[in-house]
C-alpha cells in the first residue's frame, strides 16, 4: 500500500516538474534582433541599408542607401516589393501600377541612395520586399533579401 501511494507522488511530483518546465521554457523571452537592426553581409559592398516609412497621409517611402567599397562595389540593384498583410499571417502584393509590382533601384558609388514613394490605399501593415544584388570584383553578385514591416493607422 505504501509503495503505491510512493509511486502516485512520485508521478505528481514528475507532472508538476514538467508543467513548470514547459511553462519556463514558453514564458521566457528569447532575444532576436529587431529587423531594423539586422544588416546583411556583403562582400561587393561595405554596407545596404534599406529603409521603409509611412507618413501619416499613407504615403509610403521605399529605399536604399549603400556604401561602397573603393575600386570593389561596381553596381547595387534592388528590386523593391511592398505586400499587405491579410488573414493574420498572409501577404498579398500591392498593385503599384508597374509591371511586376516591383521597382528596381541601381546604385553605384557616385549615386549611394535612392527612394520611391507610393500612395497606400488604405490603413493596414504593410511589409517591404527587398531583394538586394551587389555586383563587385571581390566576390560573384551577392543576393539578400530583407523585409521591413511598418503599420498604417
Amino acid at each position: 500500500m505504501k509503495m503505491k501511494s510512493k509511486i502516485k507522488k512520485l508521478k505528481v511530483v514528475c507532472s508538476v516538474i514538467l508543467c513548470a518546465a514547459s511553462l519556463a521554457i514558453l514564458v521566457v523571452p528569447l532575444y532576436a534582433a529587431a529587423p531594423e537592426e539586422v544588416a546583411p553581409c556583403f562582400e561587393n559592398v561595405r554596407d545596404a541599408s534599406p529603409y521603409f516609412s509611412i507618413s501619416s497621409s499613407g504615403l509610403a517611402t521605399l529605399g536604399c542607401s549603400i556604401k561602397p567599397i573603393a575600386n570593389v562595389t561596381q553596381v547595387v540593384a534592388v528590386r523593391i516589393k511592398i505586400e499587405k498583410k491579410t488573414l493574420f499571417f498572409f501577404w498579398t502584393e500591392v498593385d503599384i501600377g508597374r509591371d511586376g509590382n516591383i521597382w528596381v533601384l541601381f546604385l553605384t558609388k557616385d549615386h549611394t541612395s535612392e527612394s520611391v514613394t507610393f500612395q497606400l490605399p488604405k490603413k493596414g501593415t504593410y511589409r517591404g520586399s527587398f531583394l538586394i544584388c551587389p555586383a563587385g570584383s571581390a566576390a560573384p553578385t551577392e543576393e539578400n533579401e530583407v523585409f521591413l514591416e511598418v503599420k498604417y493607422e
